[in-house]
Formats: structure tokens, C-alpha cells, sequence
């Protein structure tokens, strides 16, 4: 279900990142946005909008912060709006100077935020992604990391892993030279603070001191930026100044020779100039574009596994900080780490072997032309060792008859293979998907990545039921559109240990947009955007809950270890999967 909206932006595979880092990462900087302290229990810019609206308008109305208590609550987030719209001088929602604005209409004086942001990061630990992070620096493999960020959590996750608090250079609003002398005398590892941290004197968190780009630490900012690449998550792109200093460091296509690459959640927005400025990038030559993730935990954790330079004592310490999905009964003691329940159903068993087609067809999307082409009953993936595939022989052979086949065998599936973006996890991921499908009142889509949703024709059925009890109505119309929403549930494959997980993550997408006038375009994708995102932001933990075993509970059919068969053919090759139907749990402690 991809459409024209998301084609709009330059998308770079985190798998094809994954792969030229090992290559690169040296030569690459990092930019650390707010969203990377999120699990660390730092509150973003978005969580401290609210706050900063919720004081200020219970300051103004004389009423009691209680009233307010839930700020997750749409229908409270919708009044505080509502109030602040009504009133001149306040920007509106979603404006990049949203959150200067707000945090200097509700702390006029310097000291005051200062105050105020040294109590939101206090007490926090760096999380599993910082240690990754500091892991690289350890490992030659970067070597200058970027933050407009307020805590210490860069800085705590080094001292850690080198064991001293010596090793890194920190520029920040107070020391602002020491960034360029730093990177004259090539003295890394080297952090540059751009906006301070809550010891800083000169503190910047309100508009006109965020227009005003210390000299200084932009200067080293923008010179760097056309020697090295740049790799950006956890930002939200919303400080002008920021993207001031990068679109300087394009330097007419000359910049960043190591790549330009912005994480990004899948399915989040982003300012409309920082798309500008990727699009921008790629039309001089250079390497650019978003690079979709879950988070950043998640992100430092696939790049540190690839690498082989982390050093071992470095590694087992990381190790121990990893949030750990186990299979193993929980603890009726209640002691230990807390534990929290995953999305993620146990594989048990899954096909060993698969269909080898060996021919003259090209890459990935050929060979899923020629299946659409044939009208083949077929599921079938790319890889090195040719098309790997799941059908009946004849089926099999009249999608890729027309390619010249020159070998046709069988081909065995290792573990080892499933460890990384592999045509073997690919043609895993599309038949669990497929066999999931097959007999429920479900649609398959591919919609980054398989995603299962309510068949709109069918959402009245009795398979239904138990989802329907949750989210009471499972598909409708946009209001204001012609566009439809579903409920639906992303499904990812991924080997941990030894141990095969399919994670389940239940969502709502809409339909694809039309080809209409790029104006037109625009509003229906918002429109669309705020929709999903309103629906999905009232489900709080039981909610959520709830619709993970309802998922669960449909996608296994109520069996306690079903059988999930592709296409369910009795002849050639099917892909056979047997399901665990209890979700796994996570264990995770703070690294003290």
C-alpha cells in the first residue's frame, strides 16, 4: 500500500545503511536529538509542549494543574488547544518554534528554565542506545557526536564504557572554542552541545536565542559537515538554526562525502525543510535520505551487532544493558528486573528448506513482477544464490520459465541466514504473512513492510469479534475525505539467539492517496496523518493490551500452538511455521 506520499521523500534501507557502515562509520558524524533520551525517561520537546501549555493555562484560568492530569488524553490535549488558538502571540500546533515559544511564555526568566530543565533529566541513566553509541566512539568508529539535548546522557554512557570521565571533549555555549580547536588538533572523541546543558550559563531554549546559533560552535558545525558524512536520529528538525548550519553544509555538493542520513520513525512526520534539504542533497550527488527505524535503542543495537571492532570486555558490557526478550516463566517472586510484556509470539518451528531457481531475472522487484505477471501461486524472494521460492513445481516454474532457468533445486534455510536483512528473512517474513492471512477476513499489504489489516467487506465477522470488543469499530471513513481507515497489525520476523519472534504491532493505515493537485495532496496526507494519529493516541497500556491479544488471539485462531501454513498446497514446497500463542515478556535493569 505505498503510495505517491511517501515516494515525495528520498528513503535510504536501513539495511543498505547497515552494510556500508562497517565501511564508513569513521568518516561519520552523529547528531543526537531529544527522541534518543526518550527511553532514559528524559520527556521530548513534544511530552514538554504539553507541559509548558498546561501551566501556562492554568496559571492564566486560575485552575488547578489536577484538572489537567492526563496530558495523553486527546480530549484534554483538544482544550488546552483550543484556548491557546483563541489568543495572539502564541504559534500554532506543530510550528517549529512550538516549543521555544511555549517554554519562554511559561518561564520568562533564564534561571528559571535552566531550573527546570536540570529537574526533568535528573536521576536519569544512559539506556542501552547511548551505551551503544559511546560503543562506537570506543571502537574508532565515530568519533564526533552533535546534540541540541539538555541531559549528560552522552557523557554518562562514556565514562562508563572507557571508565573514566577524561575521555571526551565537550564543547558546549560556555566553551565554545573548543569544538574548532578540538578538530584542529584531531583531539576525539569530541561532543558539541548546541544548545548547552542545564550547567550551562547560557542556556538556549527560547526563540530568539535559538535563532542566534552560537557563532562559534556553528562555525565547526557547518566546516566539519563538508569533510564528513552525518548520520541524524532522535531529532525532530524543528530549530531553524540547526538546519541553517547543515543546509551550509552542503557546500554546493562538495558536503558530506560520507552520506547524509536521517533517522526517522516509520510513518512520523517531518518538517517540510528537512525533506527539502535531503531532496536538496541528493541533487548534488550526494548521498541522502531518510532511513526509517523503531527506535533508537533498537538502531544503535542493529549497528552494533554488525560491526566486529567493538572490543569484547566493551560488547559483554552493552550486552548486559540490552533489554532481553525470554521465553523462560516470569518470576512469581516478583523479583529482579521488572518485566514487561513484548509483542512478540514465539516461532517454534519454521521451514528448513525452500524452492532454489536459479535464471537469468533480475533484482527483487522482477521477481515479484514475474509471480504478479504469471498469476503464480508463489511466494518468492531474492538472494545471491538465486530465487528462492515457496509454490507447487509447476507453479514455481511458470513464473520464471520465461527467464531461462538453468538450475532448479532445493535450498537450505540456517539460522545463521536469518541473523540480517537476508533473502532467506525475506521470503520467511512474506510467507508467515501470507499464511496468517489465509483463511481470515484479512488483507495482506506491503506497507513498510507486511502489514495485516480488517478486509473492509468483512469487518462484520464472527473472526472479528474479539477485535472488535477493543477497538469497537475496525474500519470507516476519514472524516472530511473519501479515504478509508483500517485497523491493521504490522508483523516483523527476528532471530534472537537461537530463537525465531514473530512481533506483532497493532496500528491503523489509511488508503492510499489519490493523484490529485500537489496542494490537494498535501492536505489529504495531514488530514490522513492526524487522523491515525489521534485514534492510535487515546490507547493507553489496557487498551493496548487488549488489542495485542486480540491480535494474538485471531492470528493464532484461539490454537495454543498452530500450525501456519503458506499456502497450504499439498505438493512442492510450502512454507510450514508453528506458533507459540503467549507473548514473550522483556526483562530489562538500569546499569547503575
Amino acid at each position: 500500500m505505498e503510495d505517491r506520499g511517501e515516494t515525495l521523500d528520498p528513503l535510504i534501507d536501513f539495511a543498505e545503511f547497515l552494510r556500508v557502515f562497517p565501511l564508513r562509520g569513521a568518516g561519520i558524524m552523529w547528531l543526537v536529538g531529544a527522541g534518543a533520551s526518550a527511553s532514559a525517561g528524559v520527556p521530548t520537546a513534544g511530552d514538554l509542549i504539553w507541559e509548558f501549555k498546561r501551566r501556562l493555562y492554568c496559571s492564566l484560568e486560575r485552575v488547578p494543574p489536577s484538572a489537567f492530569a492526563d496530558l495523553l488524553d486527546p480530549s484534554m490535549r483538544a482544550r488546552l488547544q483550543q484556548f491557546f488558538d483563541g489568543l495572539p502571540g502564541y504559534p500554532l500546533r506543530g510550528a517549529p518554534e512550538e516549543y521555544a515559544s511555549y517554554f519562554e511564555a511559561a518561564f520568562p526568566d533564564e534561571r528559571d528554565r535552566r531550573r527546570f530543565i536540570e529537574d526533568a533529566v535528573r536521576g536519569r541513566s544512559p539506556s542501552y542506545g547511548h551505551l551503544a553509541l559511546a560503543s562506537l566512539l570506543r571502537a574508532g568508529m565515530a568519533e564526533i557526536i552533535w546534540t541540541p539535548n539538555f541531559d549528560t546522557l552522552i557523557e554518562d554512557a562514556v565514562s562508563i564504557l572507557y571508565r573514566t570521565t577524561g575521555a571526551l571533549t565537550v564543547a558546549d555555549l560556555d566553551r565554545p572554542q573548543i569544538a574548532a580547536e578540538a578538530l584542529r588538533d584531531a583531539r576525539y572523541p569530541l561532543l558539541g552541545k548546541i544548545h548547552g546543558d542545564f550547567r550551562s550559563a547560557r542556556l538556549k531554549n527560547t526563540p530568539e536565542e535559538l535563532l542566534s546559533q552560537d557563532t562559534s560552535l556553528r562555525s565547526a558545525l557547518v566546516d566539519v559537515c563538508r569533510r564528513r558524512g552525518l548520520a541524524i536520529i532522535g531529532y525532530s528538525g524543528r530549530d531553524n538554526s540547526v538546519l541553517d548550519a547543515l543546509e551550509a553544509g552542503l557546500d554546493a555538493g562538495a558536503g558530506y562525502p560520507g552520506g547524509l542520513f536521517w533517522f526517522r520513525r516509520s510513518g512520523s512526520d517531518v518538517p517540510a525543510r528537512v525533506s527539502r534539504l535531503l531532496k536538496g542533497a541528493r541533487a548534488l550527488g550526494i548521498k541522502a535520505g531518510f532511513v526509517e527505524v523503531e527506535t533508537f535503542d533498537e538502531a544503535m543495537g542493529d549497528i552494533v551487532e554488525q560491526l566486529t571492532s567493538i572490543p569484547a570486555e566493551v560488547s559483554a558490557l552493552i550486552r548486559s544493558a540490552k533489554p532481553r526478550m525470554s521465553a523462560a516463566p516470569i518470576d512469581p517472586s516478583g523479583s529482579g528486573w521488572p518485566v514487561i510484556r513484548l509483542n512478540a509470539l514465539p516461532v517454534f518451528s519454521y521451514p528448513v528448506t525452500c524452492r532454489l531457481v536459479v535464471c537469468s531475472i533480475g533484482g527483487t522487484r522482477e521477481v515479484g513482477d514475474a509471480v504478479q505477471k504469471a498469476g503464480a501461486q508463489v511466494i518468492a524472494a531474492r538472494s545471491r544464490a538465486g530465487v528462492l521460492a515457496f509454490g507447487s513445481d509447476t507453479e514455481v516454474r511458470r513464473a520464471f520459465e520465461p527467464f531461462g532457468i538453468a538450475r532448479f533445486d532445493l535450498h537450505s534455510i540456517v539460522s545463521e541466514q536469518l541473523e540480517y536483512e537476508s533473502g532467506e528473512l525475506g521470503l520467511l517474513y512474506h510467507a508467515l504473512a501470507s499464511g496468517l492471512q489465509r483463511s481470515l477476513p484479512l488483507r495482506l499489504t506491503r506497507y513498510r513492510g507486511w502489514v495485516l489489516a480488517v478486509e473492509p467487506t468483512l469487518d462484520r465477522h464472527i473472526a472479528l469479534e474479539g477485535l472488535r470488543a477493543v477497538a469497537k469499530q475496525l474500519t470507516g471513513r476519514i472524516p472530511g475525505t473519501e479515504l478509508r481507515w483500517y485497523e491493521a497489525v504490522r508483523l516483523r520476523l527476528e532471530l534472537v539467539g537461537p530463537q525465531l519472534w514473530a512481533l506483532l504491532r497493532p496500528t491503523v493505515i489509511g488508503d492510499p492517496l489519490p493523484e490529485v493537485a500537489e496542494a490537494e495532496f498535501r492536505k489529504l496526507r495531514a488530514t490522513r496523518a492526524d487522523f491515525i494519529r489521534e485514534r492510535i493516541a487515546v490507547r493507553y497500556n489496557s487498551q493496548s493490551n487488549q488489542l495485542l491479544d486480540a491480535w494474538a488471539r485471531l492470528l493464532t485462531r484461539g490454537e495454543e500452538e498452530p500450525e501456519v501454513r503458506a499456502l497450504g498446497i499439498s505438493d512442492g514446497v510450502d512454507g510450514s511455521f508453528r506458533l507459540g500463542s503467549v507473548t514473550a515478556f522483556t526483562r530489562r535493569r538500569r546499569y547503575d
